[in-house]
């Protein structure tokens, strides 16, 4: 039976019942104006009021320019005038307020509606909260932005296909890898990884997602340009509301920036290590050292005339000079400044290179040297320097197993506002080197030559030794094109007069002082009181801190204190010259050590009045030692 046919009333009756309980916000306006304050309210339904917070009696007669606020997009609202001005429908998304000042966002259905004049004369609003789309919006804006700026890589492969394929990468991935979304997406992880790779891992892996465990593993993959990186990867398996895997989801974090700070902090230990046994090592040779060259130097004085024993004397003399040397090379480990230091003829250490490698280098190496003219004092130490470029030059003679040249130029340096260095190049012709031996060989041990040819060691200590001095090196090599190295040191200007070596042999001082010796080494000790009389000097020596000032106190009185630095019993040199300086402030102080450390800077315990001798020494820098702090403390 069908239902009776609905009438006009019966119709417009069932219209505003509907309104009145839908869920959407019912708004109708009049058609005009357009300009000024718009189109009047005429009916809003309840579900109006529930979304605003308005009621219909405070709305009616107003205009819906009443929802607006601050944030309202006025791109949206021009939106709608261009339809209201050529009476078409319209759908738009606008942040309205509420009554209570709340903001509210909404999405607006605008229809022009006709009235009985046969023409546009009403504009029916539907609106509805999209507040909740909009958070989801939001959210996934903010997901997007953050997956797109993470550092790390990530990868969300498909659970529920064959092999597991990749549907998502973000551009982290891209960054670490090199491979772009359209060259992944599709494929299993497995094309990252390579030979190196390793087999434990990838078991791991595969075990986790067969499964569906979490699992973290470190491993070596490869980029798009074949180059190996090592890379931690934490995988978990993603899973629906009824508890399905669904997704695997990897975070790949690059280990390369990780793995080369260790290598760093792994590096400054072992050099913190051996700086410190070379310090030991250091205190006790030059102890040996002292007592020898004083002896020798003794001895060449009474027996200047033997013509058997003269030379024999000569040579400890020397033996002891190179035993020095080797004592500063090993110092280059230590944490402090270079000794010794001050300008430095490049002339004269190129000289003395030149004629150690002519018997040095193979018939099939060519070596060419470019006089440094123009660029000819730098600040240095002349011994390291000279050890410096031996061993660069004689690594650049392993790198051409087939011969080849090496060259070895100097040239100033200027950059404006900066002080004139100096560039010393070493290069050669051999193999060259890649990026991955690059990046390691300043680290201590680390060698590309066979075992028992090569310690690790050398580049290690010259690259230590350029930086106590303020300077840099710099390596460039490719494979196949050689390799240069590159030391920039501090330009230094020609010293005024030049000492002779030798010409202090028959020193003497031009004042005769008692002198109060404390020194714990007997040997030292011995042969540091034989140096001072034979000077001419009245000596006492102790062999503690305390004896010295139990001597003092006994009303002894001395011109000098010669202490060592470094002494056991509770009271360094330091601080018995401070206690000296204290009670005898007419006194002078020369400090000596055989000990890695530098000497001692003010503020530290150094005596302003004191002046400080490295072992070892000669007659002639004791006696220099000795009128320096007599002239401090005058």
């Amino acid at each position: 039976m069908n239902p009776p046919p609905i009438t006009a009333a019966d119709l417009s009756s069932l219209i505003g019942q509907m309104a009145e309980h839908t869920r959407d916000a019912i708004l109708i306006t009049e058609g005009r104006p357009i300009d000024g304050e718009g189109p009047r309210i005429l009916y809003v339904n309840p579900a109006f009021t529930r979304m605003t917070g308005y009621t219909a009696e405070e709305v009616l007669g107003r205009t819906p320019r009443l929802l607006q606020g601050p944030r309202t997009s006025r791109a949206e609202l021009d939106r709608v005038r261009v339809a209201l001005e050529n009476w078409q429908p319209v759908r738009v998304e606008l942040q309205n307020v509420r009554k209570d000042g709340t903001d509210c966002w909404v999405e607006l259905d605008i229809t022009p509606v006709m009235g009985p004049s046969g023409w546009y004369e009403y504009w029916l609003s539907v609106q509805r909260e999209s507040g909740e789309r909009q958070r989801f919006d939001e959210q996934r804006r903010l997901y997007e932005l953050v997956l797109a700026n993470v550092d790390q890589g990530i990868v969300v492969a498909d659970a529920l296909r064959p092999d597991w394929p990749i549907e998502f990468v973000n551009a982290g991935f891209t960054r670490i890898t090199g491979y772009s979304a359209e060259e992944t997406l599709g494929r299993n992880c497995r094309f990252l990884q390579g030979p190196g790779s390793d087999p434990e891992a990838r078991a791991r892996l595969r075990h986790a997602i067969e499964s569906s465990e979490r699992v973290t593993v470190e491993m070596l993959n490869y980029r798009k340009d074949g180059s190996e990186f090592p890379v931690m990867i934490s995988l978990s398996p993603l899973r629906d509301a009824r508890g399905k895997v669904i997704k695997y989801a990897a975070v790949q974090r690059d280990l390369t920036e990780t793995r080369r700070r260790e290598r760093e902090m792994v590096s400054a230990q072992r050099l913190k290590a051996v700086g410190e046994m070379t310090g030991g090592i250091a205190h006790d040779f030059n102890n040996l050292l002292t007592s020898i060259s004083g002896s020798a130097e003794l001895l060449s004085r009474r027996l200047a005339d033997d013509p058997e024993l003269a030379p024999l004397v000569q040579a400890i003399s020397r033996a002891a000079e190179g035993g020095a040397g080797h004592v500063r090379r090993l110092l280059s480990f230590s944490r402090t400044t270079v000794l010794a230091r001050g300008p430095v003829d490049l002339d004269l250490v190129l000289d003395q290179l030149e004629q150690l490698l002519a018997r040095s280098l193979r018939e099939d190496v060519e070596l060419q040297i470019m006089r440094p003219l123009p660029a000819r004092w730098v600040d240095a130490e002349a011994m390291q320097l000279e050890a410096a470029l031996l061993n660069l030059v004689l690594n650049a003679q392993d790198a051409m197993p087939r011969g080849g040249k090496i060259g070895l130029s100097v040239k100033p340096v200027s950059r404006p506002g900066e002080a004139p260095e100096v560039d010393i190049e070493v290069t050669d012709t051999g193999s060259g080197m890649g990026p991955q031996t690059l990046s390691r060989i300043f680290e201590p041990f680390f060698t590309t030559k066979e075992p028992g040819k090569g310690s690790g060691l050398g580049l290690a200590m010259v690259k230590a030794f350029v930086e106590q001095l303020g300077g840099r090196i710099a390596v460039d090599s490719q494979f196949g094109q050689g390799t240069r190295f590159t030391l920039t040191l501090k330009a230094a200007a020609a010293p005024a007069g030049r000492s002779v070596p030798g010409a202090a042999a028959g020193v003497a001082s031009t004042r005769h002082c008692r002198v109060l010796m404390v020194e714990d080494d007997d040997v030292v000790r011995v042969t540091g009181r034989a140096m001072l009389e034979a000077m001419g000097h009245m000596v006492r020596t102790c062999s503690r801190a305390h004896e010295a000032i139990e001597l003092l106190d006994s009303g002894e009185s001395f011109d000098i204190l010669f202490t060592d630095l470094m002494m056991p019993g509770g009271m360094d040199g330091l601080e018995l010259a401070a206690t000296v300086r204290r009670l005898h402030p007419q006194m002078a102080v020369v400090l000596a050590s055989g000990w890695a450390d530098s000497e001692p800077q003010q503020g530290q315990g150094h005596p302003d009045s004191v002046h400080f001798l490295m072992k070892p020494y000669k007659m002639a820098e004791l006696a220099k030692a000795l009128e320096a702090a007599l002239d401090l403390s005058a």
